[in-house]
């Protein structure tokens, strides 16, 4: 009697739809797959994509600049600030800083008139000027944090119309000098003032 020999298992292939392939084509061309994972993902051989990638001269990771140039794209869309925005932070960020300022200046101020009408409150006001120099500088920190998050430096135009005050310790002759020199005809009261042989010069 003859042996019968078993028959080999016959192996099934699927064809894919074109849109299936179309995105497999689409994959490999990013650059961001490999042969094994598209291979898994769809449910074909490797050597079936391969034969349909050959054949149809599909080179992996040729668009991967133009998906690159797409997301960046995306990105500057998605997170570049709305100009006029950012122009509003920046002023309210200005005004808000000035308005802090004042208020310090202020309290400052009146701790010193007070020490001044009772010396017997001296040490309770430098107690409290000491601590306000400390908020002063918490709201600089707090200032300069604002500004670094809007991306204005000491260059930014929004700063151009601000003067700039020096502090120059000027004694009794050089006052007296630096009024003499000054033309009669066409006084400036306002380029400075003399203050205890100091003089603030405003550019």
């Amino acid at each position: 009697m003859t042996a019968t020999r078993p028959t080999a298992p016959t192996r099934k292939y699927a064809r894919l739809a074109p849109s299936i392939w179309a995105e497999i084509v689409a994959q490999w061309e990013t650059g961001e797959f490999t042969l094994e994972q598209l291979s898994h993902q769809h449910g074909v051989t490797v050597r079936g994509i391969q034969m349909h990638l050959a054949k149809n001269k599909v080179t992996k990771g040729s668009q991967a600049k133009v998906v690159a140039s797409k997301v960046m794209a995306r990105v500057y869309e998605e997170t570049l600030p709305d100009v006029d925005a950012t122009v509003q932070r920046a002023i309210d960020t200005r005004e808000t800083a000035y308005r802090n300022a004042v208020a310090i200046e202020n309290m400052i101020i009146e701790r010193l008139e007070g020490a001044a009408a009772d010396p017997g409150t001296t040490f309770a006001a430098a107690s409290a000027i000491k601590m306000l120099g400390i908020a002063a500088a918490a709201l600089e920190r707090l200032h300069g944090l604002k500004r670094a998050a809007l991306g204005l430096n000491d260059d930014s135009l929004i700063d151009d119309d601000l003067p700039t005050l020096q502090i120059q310790d000027l004694s009794a002759e050089e006052i007296t000098e630096m009024h003499r020199n000054q033309h009669e005809d066409d006084p400036d009261p306002g380029a400075f003032a003399a203050v205890d042989n100091e003089v603030l010069v405003v550019d």
